[in-house]
């Protein structure tokens, strides 16, 4: 069975995109300003979005390759380089945790 997502959930999941891709600048920039919440907040919507749509969401490119997704089936965030074969699951934490320290970057 295959689930459309909604238009609704298309605009959502840009949303949180773009607010990733804000917050993730942010603390590039100013690695002071407290942004882990904010970040698990919008990780949360994002795995909530996938769960309700029933279907995995990517949600951006990592720089220079590969993709940070949120797979339903696994329940975890999973970074995938396809040029080393690498795919990495990961926890909302652990995700976090990782995008902090500057793994799985959008920006080069």
């Amino acid at each position: 069975m295959v689930i459309i997502m909604t238009e609704r959930n298309k605009l959502l999941l840009e949303h949180l995109t773009n607010r990733l891709y804000q917050l993730l600048w942010q603390y590039r920039q100013k690695p002071y300003l407290p942004v882990w919440g904010e970040l698990f907040v919008a990780l949360r919507e994002v795995s909530q979005l996938a769960i309700e749509s029933k279907q995995d969401v990517t949600l951006y490119d990592i720089h220079p390759t590969g993709k940070l997704t949120y797979h339903v089936e696994r329940g975890k965030f999973v970074a995938q380089i396809p040029e080393v074969h690498l795919s990495i699951s990961m926890d909302v934490h652990e995700c976090i945790e990782s995008l902090m320290e500057g793994r799985f970057s959008p920006f080069p």
